[in-house]
C-alpha cells in the first residue's frame, strides 16, 4: 500500500527543537498522514531524510517546521515545498558516524555523543548536529544497518570512525555521464599529449576536495562534478579500509591514455 503524502511549505524550526531531528506539523496533517507524535516521517526535497514528527503548537496548516540541518538533509530551503509521508523505520543495529577532521573524539566524548542520539531517526548520509557548549558539531551517518530509515534505541549501536586514509586509488566507473568526460579528456590528451600529467593532477585535486570527510571502503562509488558532468569513480584500494578521505590523503587515479601517448609517473597528493 502506497503511504499517503502531503506537500508542505518548509518553515523554521522552533528554537527548542534545534539539533533534535524533530519535524512539527499540524494535527490535521498528522491525521491525513496517519501518524502520531513520536512516529517517523520522510521529508523529500532534492534529497530524502527522516525526522521524528511532533505537533505544531500553533496548529499551522500546510507547514512543516524543521531546522537547518534537517533542511540540508532533505535538500530544501525555507519557503520550499517538501513532500512528506509516513516512514517505516527499523531499530538501528549499527550506526557509524564520521566527525569533522578537526574534532578529536575520545572514549568519553564518543559515549556522550551516542547517548545524545537516543530516539533520533536517521538515514544513510544524514548530517547530525550535536550541541557541545551551545555550539553544534556536525557528524555524517556514513554507515547505517539496516540500510533503511532507522531509530536509535541504544547507545551501544553507535560507533565513531576517525581513521584517516593514507592512500586512495580510484578507477573510472563506466556510465553515460562519466564516459562523456572520458571522451573529452581523451580528445584533449590526444591533441596535447604533454598535458596528461596536468590533467591527472587536476582530477586528483578536484576529487580529493570533494570526497574529503567521507568514510570510504574498497568498492565504494564516489561521484564528483567535472566538466559539468557527474563523473563516478570506484575505490580500487584505500589504506586503511575503511577510512576517511582527507586533504592529506595521497590519491591516484588511473587515466586512460590514447594509444601512443605516455605519461610520467607521479605520486599524486
Amino acid at each position: 500500500m502506497v503511504p499517503k503524502e502531503l506537500f508542505l511549505k518548509v518553515a523554521e524550526a522552533l528554537q527548542s527543537d534545534l539539533w533534535k531531528g524533530v519535524a512539527r506539523i499540524s494535527s490535521e496533517s498528522m491525521m491525513e498522514l496517519e501518524v502520531k507524535p513520536g512516529d517517523v516521517i520522510e521529508i523529500e526535497g532534492a534529497k530524502k531524510t527522516v525526522a521524528i514528527v511532533q505537533k505544531s503548537p500553533d496548529n499551522e496548516k500546510d507547514l512543516i517546521r524543521i531546522d537547518k540541518i534537517t533542511r540540508e538533509n532533505a535538500g530544501v530551503k525555507l519557503g520550499d515545498i517538501a513532500r512528506v509521508r509516513k516512514a517505516e523505520a527499523a531499530e538501528a543495529r549499527k550506526i557509524v558516524l564520521v566527525p569533522p577532521l578537526s574534532v578529536v573524539i575520545d572514549e568519553y566524548f564518543a559515549e556522550f555523543i551516542a547517548k545524545k542520539l537516543i530516539g533520533r531517526a536517521l538515514v544513510k548520509g544524514d548530517k547530525i548536529s550535536i550541541p557541545v557548549l551551545n555550539q553544534p558539531i556536525n557528524f555524517t551517518a556514513a554507515v547505517i544497518s539496516p540500510d533503511k530509515p532507522v531509530v536509535i534505541k541504544s547507545p551501544d549501536v553507535v560507533y565513531i570512525e576517525q581513521k584517516i586514509a593514507e592512500l586512495i586509488i580510484l578507477d573510472f566507473y563506466q556510465d553515460n555521464e562519466s564516459s562523456k568526460v572520458l571522451r573529452e579528456l581523451a580528445r584533449a590528451i590526444e591533441d596535447f599529449p604533454d598535458t596528461v600529467d596536468e590533467i591527472r593532477r587536476y582530477l586528483e585535486k578536484t576529487v580529493i576536495e570533494n570526497i574529503s570527510g567521507k568514510l570510504l571502503s574498497i568498492g565504494d562509488i564516489v561521484s564528483v562534478k567535472i566538466l559539468d558532468h557527474e563523473m563516478k569513480f570506484k575505490v580500487r584500494l584505500i589504506l586503511p579500509s575503511p577510512s576517511i578521505a582527507s586533504p592529506d590523503s595521497k590519491i591516484r587515479i588511473k587515466v586512460p591514455l590514447p594509444r601512443g601517448v605516455s605519461s610520467s609517473p607521479i605520486t599524486g597528493r
